[in-house]
């Protein structure tokens, strides 16, 4: 099935990168929180590699954080 995964965009150098944000122990309001994004994997997918490129879908406008 789809998953959708929290993350917190941030620009490195020239770069934004997208990292996921873990739910682990910390419950799913401190997720939100953190975030200010979340990303679709496909149902045919297990995961996303490292340095690819994704959809990023933001929650509100992009506050850049370096």
């Amino acid at each position: 099935r789809k998953t959708f995964v929290r993350v917190r965009v941030c620009k490195r150098g020239n770069d934004f990168l997208a990292e996921p944000i873990s739910s682990r122990g910390s419950g799913l309001l401190s997720t939100m929180i953190k975030s200010n994004g979340y990303i679709v994997i496909p149902e045919n997918r297990e995961g996303m590699e490292a340095g690819e490129i994704v959809q990023v879908h933001l929650f509100d406008t992009l506050e850049v954080v370096e």
